[in-house]
């Protein structure tokens, strides 16, 4: 990455590996994404939850984050104005739109659907 200096990088899930992860799992990306930021200080991060991720936990410090261009989609839109997440970006080449949104797994959509009977 230090090499190549890319615009973007897109770490698409699984951040951990269970929905609650443990300290040590997330000191550890803390770390990883200081480092990365600090290698790539230009370059949009975006983070889009796995199923094994806990997407509210995912977003914590999401609007600070995103002032460091650090980009998270832990959730799906959960209300009737909230909107896919879509980031710009320009280079030489043009602009580039990012959509960021993470899908729900199969189980959450049947949980919810057996909330609602």
């Amino acid at each position: 990455a230090k090499e190549e200096q890319p615009d973007a990088v897109l770490l698409c899930g699984d951040i951990y590996d269970k929905t609650i992860p443990s300290a040590e799992a997330v000191s550890l990306f803390d770390w990883f994404l200081t480092e990365l930021k600090e290698t790539l200080p230009k370059a949009l991060i975006l983070i889009i939850a796995g199923n094994h991720d806990s997407g509210e936990r995912l977003e914590f410090a999401r609007e600070l984050l995103e002032k460091e261009g650090v980009f998270i989609a832990g959730l799906p839109p959960r209300e009737a104005d909230e909107k896919i997440r879509k980031v710009t970006m320009t280079d030489s080449a043009g602009k580039y739109a990012f959509i960021c949104c993470h899908l729900p797994n199969r189980r959450i959509c049947e949980k919810n659907t057996k909330k609602k009977k």
